[in-house]
């Protein structure tokens, strides 16, 4: 019978209710939020503080609008920004964030966030939607991807997550669509449909049954490091010249099925250095009917080791753990085995804290 395993570690608080940040708000009061921009535009964005702190500084999420970040340490908080002239359409988030400059850990203070939709000021030339990157013939369950562009003089660009692009399937119920996301309903084949600014591309989707299913190991089962464990899938559709399966994330320690039995058998040795806690088991098959692989839906297991440690001891043994009123220490813990001196023990499910 496997134990739990307890775990003490001296923490610190450091500070006191001095530390904690005076009252103070930051709020973007233009442009509004959601407001429809064109690439190389400017864009005038104005920010208002109230309390003792005066380091606003503003940034874009995925640094396209602005690469880096612009701070001002006095009003008025006003940024001039201009859009790049070729951008691809979508909303963009820009944040604003007011600093207390004074040694902090964590010196923001405040934040407001606002989007731009930034969109070209004229519709594409022609739309068209790219398949050659994924066949568009996928079972229950799984998706591609669309690859939407539009041709704006001598740039194409992806429209997949600008707002004025709207997606319609018919029939209805085979398949769903979201910023050019497919998702596999039920089978059947469906047209999909890309609108944009009055141009439309349509492409043919089929959607099979094929399926794999892990009904054994039940979700939680506790297996040892080194040891043998017995997988068995089902499957609909089909039929299936191929069926794996894999421990994830790294997609290895895994074997093939056995094909002329039902359901679907195989067994597979956990490597001994596997990391300690919870895994994912899932089967991949390939199908006659759908050209890429077939991903059953993962099962976790718990991965523990078989002995107890001989000793524990943590990242923090040594100096003691200590953050800030409010902070956070990410605190590590591990075992020592007589096969090895240091195995990592912190996404044990035996660990009490």
């Amino acid at each position: 019978m496997l134990r739990p395993i307890i775990v003490l570690c001296t923490f610190s608080i450091i500070g006191d209710a001095q530390s904690l940040p005076e009252p103070a708000t930051l709020k973007i009061t233009s442009p509004a939020s959601g407001v429809l921009v064109h690439p190389g535009q400017t864009v005038d964005i104005e920010a208002m503080v109230s309390g003792p702190y005066s380091l606003v500084a503003i940034n874009e999420s995925l640094g396209v609008i602005i690469p880096g970040e612009r701070s001002l340490s006095s009003p008025p908080y006003r940024f001039l920004v201009r859009v790049p002239a070729v951008i691809r359409p979508q909303p963009y988030a820009i944040t604003a964030q007011l600093y207390a400059p004074d040694g902090r850990i964590n010196p923001v203070v405040a934040s407001d966030t606002i989007t731009l939709d930034v969109e070209p000021a004229a519709p594409p030339q022609n739309l068209r939607i790219k398949d050659n990157y994924y066949p568009l013939r996928f079972p229950v369950g799984d998706g591609r991807d669309l690859y939407v562009e539009g041709t704006f003089g001598l740039d194409e660009l992806n429209l997949n997550d600008s707002t004025l692009t709207t997606y319609k399937t018919e029939p209805p119920g085979i398949v769903s669509v979201s910023k050019g996301q497919l998702k596999g309903l039920a089978p059947g084949s469906a047209e999909v449909t890309v609108s944009h600014q009055g141009l439309q591309a349509s492409i043919s989707v089929t959607v099979v049954g094929d399926a794999l299913m892990i009904t054994s190991p039940p979700t939680g089962t506790v297996v040892h490091a080194g040891q043998e464990l017995s997988v068995e899938v089902s499957t609909s559709g089909g039929p299936f010249d191929r069926v794996s399966v894999l421990l994830a994330p790294s997609m290895s320690a895994g074997a093939e099925l056995e094909l002329n039995s039902r359901p679907y058998w195989s067994a597979f040795t956990v490597p001994k250095s596997a990391p300690i806690g919870p895994s994912n088991i899932l089967a991949v098959g390939k199908a006659a009917s759908v050209p890429l692989p077939v991903y059953s839906l993962p099962v976790s297991i718990d991965i523990e080791r078989s002995d107890a440690p001989q000793s524990l001891f943590t990242s923090y043994d040594r100096l003691g753990a200590s953050t800030w009123v409010g902070g956070r220490e990410q605190i590590e813990v591990y075992g020592k085995y007589p096969d090895s001196p240091r195995v990592n023990l912190s996404r044990s499910n035996l660990v009490r804290e």
